[in-house]
């Protein structure tokens, strides 16, 4: 029987030494769609310059291995907007190609992770540069533009609602808003959609609507501070924030305005570094990052504003390796993915928050149902000089919504157990039981001073080297469990 490591747990934050690299594409393209999908990245469709201007492209790339593939979307398309429920990535709607012209598309190009395959789902209404949301199975496409011939935007209200894929309801924003921007936030109903900003013609709205999520219209929460269309949005614990954008005269605004329901349902505001419209925004670590954007002479920005969600303290951080917007952002593990938005590039920025720790052995590990390796890394601090140690461990390409938890041992090991293989020997112990949610990838933060076995304390000594593993449930086709690779950590 495993022993439970009694890990203290802490919501750290994690040493910031963030860092910028650069990925290449298999072709160049602007705004291009971008997702994290258990270990993999898939950047589809764009603008790249060919007569008609967009592109069908998709790039996997497998973090595990350093691999990439090509695939394809069902049409060439751009703006259109993404979500991935467990095991799947969903590309919608967008301006496509068909038959030489361009028009809004209601297709959903959907990639199964465990097989490989694509198939095609429709939206109830063509549109694009929708605004999408998503609580882990539940994904809400809303708004948008409908009329690529109108000088101003024509707008919809139409929300698609899809659970794992299917379509099970169609509702309809207080009114329609294109360049709107949406997240889930805790409400006092309960979580829910938040769709907040946007634009109809030279209209520009302060409105935020609630889209419950069995999907109706709703009861008001408030409104944005300013009235404003590209903006973009993020959350982080209880924090719902929606920050820049540009204003009813067509200005670059710093505006955040930062939706809490603690203790009661509250709005207050917070400023950008420098006011910009069209950024793009990603959660990690508990920290909220605002990317690029254009500044208030249309110049595109090396901004990255961060909001850290346990301290509430806004900062900067390096800039972007050049100037941009129209960019996409995905989370995964400790990295984000942000495709250059500049027409004629080919790069994808790759933002690593802080260096990996531990040396990788005993992979790859024996494929799960989702047809990939899982993997563990490690990042943080494994230097007590003056200091706690800190320890952030990610798990990445699991099967979704599958229970796991993490391992830890004082030796390596090479046993079969169910589908996989264990890899940790003596002083075996349980670290927490957890759940691989959305993308097939958990992340726990733990503050590394001692493990306790029956009550009796065993501290993490300098100088012990500890190794790190996570098992979980999966099926191969019936019930089984399956592991991670692992990490060695030396302690100092």
């Amino acid at each position: 029987m495993l022993a439970t490591a009694a890990l203290t747990l802490l919501p750290l934050a994690v040493p910031t030494q963030e860092a910028w690299t650069t990925k290449l594409l298999s072709a160049p393209r602007q705004g291009a769609m971008v997702v994290a999908l258990g270990g993999q990245i898939l950047v589809a469709g764009g603008e790249d310059g060919s007569p008609n201007g967009l592109s069908d492209r998709v790039d996997l790339f497998t973090e595990a291995t350093g691999t990439s593939t090509v695939a394809s979307l069902s049409q060439a398309r751009a703006f259109g907007s993404t979500a991935t429920p467990p095991g799947r990535a969903m590309f919608a709607g967008g301006v496509a190609e068909t038959s030489g012209m361009l028009s809004p598309s209601d297709v959903i190009d959907v990639y199964e992770q465990s097989t490989g395959l694509w198939s095609q789902l429709a939206l109830s209404e063509p549109r694009f540069r929708m605004a999408s949301a998503q609580a882990i199975s539940l994904v809400a496409f809303a708004g948008g533009e409908t009329d690529l011939a109108s000088s101003l935007p024509v707008a919809s209200a139409t929300v698609d609602l899809f659970s794992n894929t299917l379509p099970i309801a169609t509702t309809s924003l207080s009114r329609p808003r294109a360049q709107l921007s949406g997240a889930l936030a805790l409400t006092s109903g309960g979580f829910a959609f938040l769709f907040a900003g946007g634009r109809n013609g030279s209209e520009v709205y302060d409105d935020v609507d609630v889209i419950t999520l069995s999907g109706t219209l709703g009861g008001s929460i408030g409104s944005l501070s300013q009235a404003r269309y590209d903006l973009c949005a993020a959350s982080t614990g209880s924090r719902t924030l929606f920050a820049g954008g540009t204003d009813a005269n067509g200005v670059p605004t710093d505006v955040v305005d930062i939706f809490t329901n603690v203790g009661g349902a509250s709005w207050t505001t917070a400023t950008l570094s420098e006011p910009r419209t069209g950024m793009s925004s990603a959660t990690l670590d508990g920290k909220a990052y605002f990317f690029g954007g254009l500044d208030v002479n249309g110049v595109p920005s090396t901004t990255v504003d961060v909001f850290d969600g346990l301290t509430g303290i806004w900062s900067t951080l390096a800039p972007l390796p050049t100037g941009d917007s129209s960019m996409n952002a995905a989370v995964s593990g400790p990295r984000v993915y942000l495709p250059n938005g500049s027409l004629g590039t080919d790069e994808v920025f790759v933002l690593q928050i802080a260096p990996s720790i531990g040396v990788p052995f005993c992979g790859p590990a024996q494929p799960n149902s989702s047809g990939l390796s899982a993997t563990v890394e490690a990042i943080g601090n494994a230097v007590g000089i003056g200091q706690p140690y800190e320890v952030t461990l990610h798990a990445a390409a699991m099967p979704t919504a599958t229970f796991s938890m993490f391992l830890a041992g004082l030796s390596p090991s090479t046993q079969q157990v169910g589908s996989g293989t264990l890899c940790l020997g003596s002083g075996l112990l349980r670290i927490r039981p957890s759940i691989a949610f959305v993308r097939g990838a958990h992340r726990y933060e733990v503050q590394v001073t001692d493990v306790d076995e029956t009550g009796a304390a065993n501290p993490i000594l300098a100088g012990q080297t500890w190794y790190f593993q996570a098992w979980f449930r999966d099926l191969d086709p019936g019930a089984t469990s399956n592991f991670t690779d692992s990490v060695a950590i030396s302690f100092q």
